[in-house]
């Protein structure tokens, strides 16, 4: 009779002891899904997060291509004005002002002329003609004078387009660069979430099997 009672416990330890087991493995394989599901969980999100560094730097590089192309449109025109400028200042335009007040003044010196000295028939007529051509010589010269300002005034507008236009080109430039820079840590984030992706789907495998 003992010995039945004695095998009779044994079969029950060995009945809770499978039980205890069963229940181990049972939390086991609980914890392992949950495990498994968490870095599924992780995955999605790292993909999502890689998604949009990926998003984040595609939008940086299309916008850096429009301020490279604005930036090489900018310099491009100022080069142009720096070209223009160049040819209306080898144009040969002198200094005229003291010319045309030395034209004016030997004028009225013969028209005074003219009135207090007298002159034969001849000599007047001969200075009557020297006046004209002294008041034609300052007429012309007063046109190129002031087409000559005009040119300057052209040429000093230009430098101030060539400035504006260059100030605007570095700060396009200087843009490229800051977008460039965005867009090398956007994909090195990109690069740094695959990494992870492929690392957590190794785990992943490794607790499912």
């Amino acid at each position: 009779m003992p010995k039945k009672i004695s095998e009779l416990q044994s079969a029950e330890l060995k009945f809770r002891a499978l039980l205890n087991k069963r229940d181990e493995i049972n939390e086991q394989a609980v914890l392992l899904r949950s495990e498994r599901d968490s870095l599924t969980e992780q995955k999605k999100v790292l993909q999502e997060q890689m998604s949009a560094a990926r998003d984040k730097r595609d939008a940086f590089v299309a916008e850096m291509r429009v301020h490279k192309k604005k930036r090489d449109e900018l310099q491009a025109k100022a080069k142009e004005l720096i070209a223009y400028k160049l040819k209306m200042k080898g144009k040969p335009l002198g200094s005229l002002k003291d010319e045309i007040r030395v034209l004016e003044w030997e004028a009225k010196d013969m028209e005074r002329k003219q009135q207090t000295v007298p002159l034969s028939i001849p000599e007047e007529r001969e200075l009557l003609d020297e006046l004209r051509k002294k008041i034609a010589q300052a007429a012309d010269l007063k046109k190129i004078l002031a087409e000559q300002e005009k040119v300057l005034k052209e040429i000093r507008d230009v430098d101030k387009s060539i400035d504006a236009l260059f100030r605007q080109a570095d700060k396009e430039h200087d843009e490229v660069v800051r977008l460039s820079e965005e867009q090398h840590k956007a994909h090195e984030e990109a690069s740094t979430f695959m990494k992870e992706i492929a690392a957590l789907r190794a785990s992943a495998d490794k607790k499912h099997a």
